[in-house]
């Protein structure tokens, strides 16, 4: 997920009856899960001091980004809700689970990344969720092309220097204390800058049969 303040990429043109809506992909758009705010704190405290992304990102899980730009007075964000409340109706709520054996890194040249990964209570869930989300706006499948393995959930903790990462990792998840919440919805969110901290715009359920 590294969170990458871009230049909005090129636009991605659709045909909607008559006309030609033009839907621009943007990196200040995002579909994620959002840890509930109770389980922020000791997530912010690495963030905080580690992670450049820490005043424009909240805590959270990229499933789609970037995403398609929150444009037309919100006319699209409000149309991609609908179409994913249809496309989610399948996937049920799940656990998932941030312990000790969560921290991970990414290896860079010049920084690592430090992450959690999510630990999915019983079924790899997560996966099915995302891939229903790429087959509704296939466009937006960048994350599924980072690195060798395809799409990776992770919920970035900051940049850590490559010597020496090993021990801020075993100091991080010694005082590390599990946490567990439920999935039940994925979050839309957009910013209108890249000065701008990312807000949420709509919740979509996911098992929803109420369409």
């Amino acid at each position: 997920m590294a969170s990458n303040d871009m230049a909005d990429a090129q636009p991605d043109i659709a045909e909607d009856s008559a006309e030609v809506v033009v839907q621009k992909k943007s990196f200040k758009s995002s579909i994620v899960i959002i840890p509930p705010k109770e389980f922020w704190e000791p997530i912010q405290m690495i963030r905080k001091k580690h992670d450049k992304a820490y005043e424009r990102w909240m805590p959270h899980v990229n499933l789609l980004y970037p995403f398609i730009a929150d444009a037309n007075d919100g006319q699209f964000f409000s149309e991609a809700a609908q179409d994913l409340k249809s496309a989610l109706k399948d996937i049920q709520p799940f656990k998932v689970c941030f312990t000790k054996d969560s921290f991970k890194v990414f290896k860079r040249k010049k920084f690592c990344t430090l992450w959690l990964k999510p630990i999915v209570v019983a079924h790899p869930q997560v996966l099915g969720l995302q891939e229903s989300m790429v087959k509704t706006f296939p466009q937006c499948n960048d994350v599924n092309k980072i690195g060798d393995h395809g799409f990776t959930p992770h919920l970035s903790l900051g940049q850590l220097k490559p010597k020496g990462y090993r021990e801020c990792v075993d100091e991080f998840s010694k005082d590390w204390t599990d946490m567990e919440f439920t999935v039940d919805h994925v979050t839309l969110i957009s910013r209108a800058d890249f000065d701008d901290p990312f807000h949420v715009r709509h919740e979509v359920p996911l098992g929803s049969l109420d369409l």
